[in-house]
């Protein structure tokens, strides 16, 4: 048996467009585990039975997690979660297409806390806030792709054009997206490089790399946990939120303030799907 002390102080959950249906995060709160999920954002315009392949990668993982025993090993969750993912390709008879087509594959990164083994796990690029020590993987590629796009950005204002104008047609993105689509070649990629990569999309490696787990004390204390929709986290949601705003009003194309690979397009609330749980144990 167990000691389940897990209490969740406050959660948040928000799609960038404001419509839970389009929304690729999710949140896992189980007897034995706490989850943020990422679904990757679908740069391939391929839907599977009008949901993109980040909302299916999400589904599936939030489903399998809440499945997981309260045992279950970091790595034996890596598998599981990456052979559901497999699986489904299988179902659906897509299996040889996502196989070739790394853009097209049902991607997303999760940070897990396992209450029975006081652990965090990592894959991909979610946050964690631990007893007020911060853990925000970011991937090589992003950042020079995040540099790109600015550089891009600043162009066109040297050449006219208005940032409201780059909101409404943001050719810094549309010019970086070939290389965001030849960046998956080198999700989970083997052999590994200075730019390779982790999630989970059904395809893993054998890295020692592809995840990290960090032990948690065995005194009480607080975690938070985050997508990367939130640019950076806070031991409160409300701070996080504050920082968010403060980005979204000063830096809508996200290229100076924050520097990342989208802005804040449109009607949009934000330029990502954000969540964010906080808890004790």
């Amino acid at each position: 048996m167990y000691d389940i002390n897990m209490q969740i102080v406050e959660h948040f959950i928000m799609g960038k467009t404001g419509d839970p249906d389009l929304c690729e995060d999710g949140l896992v709160v189980s007897e034995y585990f706490t989850a943020v999920i990422d679904g990757a954002t679908n740069i391939s315009s391929v839907l599977f039975n009008s949901r993109t392949p980040g909302r299916i990668a999400m589904d599936l993982i939030k489903e399998t997690i809440g499945s997981l025993e309260a045992e279950t090993s970091a790595w034996d969750a890596e598998r599981i979660i990456n052979r559901r993912i497999y699986s489904w390709y299988e179902q659906n008879n897509v299996l040889e297409t996502m196989r070739r087509f790394p853009e097209q594959r049902c991607t997303a990164s999760a940070v897990i806390y396992s209450d029975a083994r006081r652990e965090l796990w990592l894959v991909g690029d979610c946050h964690a806030l631990l007893n007020g020590v911060l853990y925000q993987p970011d991937k090589k590629v992003d950042r020079l792709l995040s540099e790109l796009r600015a550089m891009l950005i600043c162009l066109e204002l040297s050449r006219g054009k208005t940032e409201t104008e780059l909101l409404m047609k943001d050719t810094g993105r549309e010019k970086i997206l070939d290389f965001m689509r030849m960046q998956m070649e080198l999700q989970n990629a083997v052999p590994e490089n200075e730019f390779t990569y982790y999630v989970f999309d059904g395809f893993p490696c054998e890295s020692p790399n592809r995840l990290k787990i960090v032990p948690v004390d065995r005194q009480n204390g607080e975690i938070v946990l985050a997508s990367d929709g939130y640019p950076k986290i806070f031991a409160s949601l409300s701070e996080s939120e504050d920082y968010l705003a403060q980005i979204l009003r000063e830096d809508p194309l996200c290229y100076k303030l924050y520097r990342t690979t989208k802005g804040r397009y449109g009607k949009n609330l934000s330029f990502d799907d954000r969540s964010y749980i906080r808890f004790r144990y």
